[in-house]
């Protein structure tokens, strides 16, 4: 995913990661949690900053409709599992602000 440069390459990666994340979510963030980035840290960390910063530029109804839902299910398992405190203060980078703990959101039922 390193070597993707062009959006349509990446975007292609990214769906399917949405695609599994949809289908088998907990099978797929330990995966991705037992996988170093080449910095050393989770590959979901680095999944997810790549994902949202280039999130905007996907095109494609299909593309938009599996990330955008890929996303709330992430957001949703990260917010109510219980093992994920080390993902609970992992920082990405968004478009209205620097950056965002995820932590900080507060969950309306």
């Amino acid at each position: 995913m390193q070597q993707a440069k062009i959006l349509s390459v990446f975007m292609s990666l990214i769906v399917i990661y949405a695609i599994l994340i949809n289908h088998k979510l907990p099978e797929v963030v330990q995966f991705l949690c037992s996988l170093p980035d080449p910095s050393g840290r989770s590959a979901l960390e680095y999944v997810l900053k790549e994902w949202v910063i280039n999130q905007h530029n996907f095109y494609g109804l299909f593309e938009r409709q599996v990330t955008t839902i890929a996303l709330s299910k992430l957001l949703q398992h990260i917010l109510v599992a219980e093992n994920t405190q080390n993902l609970k203060s992992m920082m990405v980078k968004g478009l209205c602000s620097p950056l965002f703990d995820i932590t900080s959101w507060i969950l309306y039922t």
